[in-house]
């Protein structure tokens, strides 16, 4: 919140505003302003840039679009087609590897699956002890 701030001169005193100076977990700088939401814009646009600008992918694209493209229809509805399937099978791709990380942090969160692993982490370093006492 902004605090008054009375200036001296000739002129009549005026009050200005001016901002608080920020404070350590203040997530705005200035009023109206929200840093993080500034942040993860210019994150979005910097991967939206990686991507659309990534050699790679423009390689496979020129490579791969051609082949399903014919040359007497119109060539901007094909590729619109091309790109909304391709959308759709990220989309599904996506959702399907949301759904197994999903299903296995459930697994891993349990207990039983913890003292498991710390079991089997045991006997392999148990092993490694062994196998290194014994080495020649």
């Amino acid at each position: 919140m902004a605090q008054p701030c009375r200036t001296s001169g000739r002129r009549k005193r005026e009050t200005v505003l001016k901002p608080k100076p920020s404070r350590p977990g203040n997530e705005t700088d200035l009023p109206g302003r929200n840093v993080r939401n500034t942040e993860t814009s210019l994150r979005s646009r910097q991967q939206l840039w990686s991507n659309v600008l990534n050699p790679k992918a423009a390689s496979v694209y020129l490579t791969l679009v051609p082949q399903f493209l014919t040359s007497s229809r119109p060539i901007a509805p094909q590729i619109a087609t091309l790109a909304v399937v391709h959308v759709a099978i990220v989309v599904v791709w996506l959702l399907f590897w949301t759904s197994v990380v999903a299903a296995a942090r459930t697994m891993i969160d349990t207990p039983r699956f913890r003292r498991g692993m710390s079991r089997l982490a045991g006997a392999v370093l148990i092993g490694l002890g062994v196998r290194t006492a014994t080495a020649r």
